[in-house]
């Protein structure tokens, strides 16, 4: 693989030689005595840093302890899709017709169309409008026919193993499909009215017509306790989304998400919505199905392809996307066992995938998401893929500007607000609250103190907030910027 933009290494570390203030002994040490004051119990805690300008400098406490690493899966599904496809990869949606007939002189598609998925993790709600424009722009003004989606490319294995750990209807949660719109998953955007008691006006986007919205909202002027839930089901007049509870006058308007469990259903209602925009007509059906292999043979009408790995795998670590790491693990997956992608072959193929970049150092995964209590890893081995990553990897500056910085943006855009740290820090969360679960792993870089650390807390006696503090704490304190 070629290098690419290699200058924003530079830019985004600031590569200055430098040595790092505190010795191997001094950073140990100083970890342990943050533990101790932040009244943390030391064995649940686990910490590997390392200075990416002295490599000899280093230390932590119980770094080959291992942890569940909870969303830090991701760094591994990541760079396991970086190393297999590169970061300018994209993943094709294929468009069929048995229609033999068919030109964009005529514009009428007199049989069937057929959309092949590809595992297009990221065919939301504006990449949708694209893809409905795509068809028209191959000449497609008219089907007669029924349109098949084709989802073959992954199994029908939906949820992951570690999803039953905490089952919900949250968006995070959503069902993994290969041919998938919005991340499977529906969105209100709420507003206050214009006095209280009335409705809040709402808006569903992308635009459904088939799934009503049911409004028991009611605006107030001075709730206590305001706060807004959505629920989704089927009942005997079809699909609905149904909002309830209340918002200020004064509050800013808010879009709230419920995943959609049927993905074929989904896909069928958002294309249909956006079919007449494209100004295509269609009255027919919309169902699951396969592209006969007398099509798939051939070249496809036309084909829609993702935006490049590099832009799917910012949006999976600034935002914890649960949706996006399942859908590169079964790709990746897809591909290693030459056969439909599953949570099985996918799993297999990021665990062989590190255990050939780093034999002696443990991985063992259920899901590429992080999901669930049985994923585990160490901080070492954290540490060891990120140095691995800065130091091997031609893909580096896209890896790492993925990452959330302190106090601007993603997960990280409400941590260090008023640290020394806040723009110095890159790094991935990882939490699961009901067990106590608290990671962060990633770099420093500010100028003479640059390090790749992991810090893993599995603390339920603790507050999300306190274990925050605790990793703030830890690299200012190893850093000197207290």
């Amino acid at each position: 693989m070629t290098a690419i933009n290699r200058p924003i290494l530079f830019s985004v570390l600031i590569m200055v030689s430098c040595i790092s203030h505190l010795s191997a002994l001094d950073i140990s040490g100083t970890v342990r005595e943050v533990i101790k004051a932040s009244g943390f119990q030391q064995a649940r805690v686990g910490v590997w840093i390392q200075s990416l300008d002295s490599p000899t400098v280093c230390g932590g406490v119980n770094s080959d302890s291992l942890f569940n690493p909870a969303s830090l899966t991701k760094l591994f599904t990541g760079f396991a899709a970086f190393d297999h496809y590169g970061p300018t990869h994209t993943f094709s949606t294929k468009i069929y017709t048995d229609d033999s007939s068919f030109t964009p002189d005529n514009g009428t598609i007199n049989g069937t169309l057929y959309i092949k998925g590809g595992g297009d993790p990221e065919l939301n709600a504006e990449r949708m409008w694209l893809f409905a424009w795509q068809l028209r722009l191959a000449g497609i003004r008219s089907i007669k026919g029924d349109i098949i989606l084709d989802a073959t490319c992954f199994d029908n294995v939906s949820d992951g193993p570690g999803y039953e750990d905490e089952a919900t209807d949250h968006a995070y949660d959503s069902p993994v499909c290969g041919l998938s719109a919005n991340f499977n998953t529906a969105s209100l955007q709420a507003m206050p009215a214009s006095s209280a008691g009335k409705p809040l006006p709402v808006v569903m986007f992308p635009p459904i017509d088939c799934v009503r919205v049911i409004n028991k909202t009611v605006t107030t002027k001075n709730s206590k306790d305001p706060g807004l839930s959505l629920t989704n089901g089927t009942d005997a007049s079809g699909a609905y989304l149904e909002l309830s509870g209340t918002m200020n006058m004064k509050d800013p308007s808010k879009r709230i998400y419920k995943k959609i469990d049927d993905p074929a259903a989904n896909f069928s209602w958002v294309l249909s919505a956006l079919l007449p925009q494209a100004g295509i007509a269609f009255a027919g059906k919309i169902h699951s199905g396969t592209v006969p292999t007398t099509l798939t043979n051939g070249n496809p009408l036309t084909s829609f392809e993702s935006d490049p790995l590099s832009h799917l795998v910012n949006g999976m670590f600034k935002y914890s996307v649960n949706f996006t790491a399942e859908m590169l693990l079964k790709n990746l997956g897809a591909d290693a066992a030459e056969a439909q992608g599953t949570f099985a072959n996918g799993t297999k193929a990021v665990m062989d995938w590190w255990h050939s970049v780093a034999p002696d150092q443990p991985l063992v995964i259920e899901n590429g998401s992080g999901m669930g209590k049985s994923n585990r890893t160490t901080p070492f081995a954290i540490v060891k893929l990120l140095t691995t990553l800065i130091n091997t990897r031609s893909f580096a500056p896209e890896f790492i500007t993925a990452l959330p910085v302190s106090g601007l943006d993603g997960t990280l855009h409400r941590r260090f607000k008023q640290s020394p740290l806040c723009g110095w820090v890159r790094g991935k969360t990882g939490t699961i609250n009901t067990t106590g679960i608290g990671n962060l792993a990633g770099f420093v870089t500010k100028p003479g103190c640059r390090y790749a650390y992991a810090i893993l807390i599995t603390d339920p006696s603790h507050s999300m907030e306190k274990r925050w503090e605790l990793q703030q704490k830890i690299l200012e304190a190893v850093t000197g910027t207290k």
